[in-house]
Order: C-alpha cells, then sequence, then structure tokens
C-alpha cells in the first residue's frame, strides 16, 4: 500500500492524478485523511446478507 500512509497517529491516502485528467478533475492529486484506525476496517468487506432461519 505505498499510497497509504500513517502520519502523526492517522491514516491519509494520497494518489498522484495523471497529467491526462488534470483538465478534467482539477486536481494534480486526490487525498483522504478520514480513514479507520484499524486496517482491518479499511479493507473492503462484503455485504451482509440477513437469511431468516426456518423455525
Amino acid at each position: 500500500m505505498k499510497y497509504v500512509r500513517h502520519i502523526r497517529g492517522k491514516w491519509r491516502v494520497r494518489i498522484k492524478v495523471p497529467d491526462e485528467l488534470v483538465p478534467i478533475i482539477g486536481k494534480t492529486a486526490l487525498s483522504e485523511s478520514d480513514l479507520q484506525p484499524d486496517p482491518r476496517s479499511r479493507e473492503p468487506r462484503p455485504p451482509r446478507i440477513s437469511v431468516p432461519r426456518p423455525r
């Protein structure tokens, strides 16, 4: 995870935008700093499916 870094107790993500997309997006990099502190909670999870149990 070279784009994810632990800085001052918080996890941050910063991804460089390709030069061809800078005019469209208007930014040279995309960043996010409100990540969960637990590494497992940052990984995508499958949706939970609740199935009623037969009685």
